[in-house]
């Protein structure tokens, strides 16, 4: 799984590697998740009340998934953005899972 940033200069370097670490951890064992970019949004007249934005995408195998974080601070934004990410994970994950356990199982073929 590749990792972009984009407008990151305002976190701080930990903040941005404890947030890899998390993504990565939740890729660990899996190939689903192929190309991710975390995108921090400039504060701008967009956002209400001077909030702060962040959003993930990534390229997953059959879908792609998108998550949002706001706050007034950019760390909470981040983390909130993560939390939302790892939740359309597991969803992704368990829907594949529930389609996997519904598909007739196939017949042996025969000569």
């Amino acid at each position: 799984m590749e990792i972009h940033w984009r407008n990151a200069q305002e976190l701080d370097e930990a903040a941005c590697a404890k947030a890899e670490q998390r993504l990565r951890k939740l890729a660990e064992h899996h190939r689903d998740l192929i190309d991710l970019s975390i995108d921090v949004a400039p504060r701008g007249a967009h956002h209400r009340h001077g909030e702060r934005r962040v959003e993930i995408r990534c390229q997953a195998r059959g879908a792609d998934l998108v998550a949002h974080g706001e706050a007034d601070d950019l760390g909470l934004a981040l983390r909130d953005a993560l939390r939302t990410f790892r939740r359309e994970v597991e969803r992704l994950r368990a829907r594949r899972q529930s389609a996997r356990s519904l598909a007739p199982a196939s017949e042996p073929e025969t000569d």
